[in-house]
């Protein structure tokens, strides 16, 4: 039988570019259905995900498309909701700050800066607080 962590999956919506250091942070211990896409985040998005997880330049941008559609479903909108900065971090703190901030008014349960973090506390700390963050919600 398996545990209740072992069975958790993780929506994923990042674009290529980020995929390896996301699966790094995340390690093996979560099931995680990653998305390049809007579409294809909508289409894999059901009752069965546990944590969606999504980057700021997740689809160019459709970070708040995905959120809105997450949160306005019945069958989802319980799900929680992370924004994510992956990779090297090219907005300033005034736009993480909109952000964050628009995106907790639309429904999202966080923010977690995983650049930040990675620079300020090292890559295995800056991973084992997003599995942290996780581990909590499941």
């Amino acid at each position: 039988m398996k545990s209740k962590r072992s069975a958790s999956r993780i929506l994923v919506a990042v674009r290529q570019e980020d995929v390896a250091e996301i699966f790094d942070a995340l390690g093996f211990e979560f099931d995680a259905v990653l998305c390049h896409s809007l579409k294809e985040a909508r289409l894999r998005l059901d009752a069965s995900i546990s944590v969606i997880l999504c980057g700021l330049r997740f689809d160019r941008g459709m970070i708040f498309d995905l959120l809105r559609h997450a949160k306005t479903s019945p069958m989802t909108r319980s799900i929680p909701f992370y924004s994510i900065v992956e990779s090297k971090n090219i907005f300033s703190p005034a736009i993480l700050n909109s952000v964050q901030m628009a995106a907790t008014v639309l429904g999202a349960s966080g923010f977690i800066d995983l650049f930040e973090v990675t620079n300020t506390a090292g890559e295995p700390e800056a991973y084992e607080r997003l599995r942290q963050i996780i581990r909590q919600l499941v």
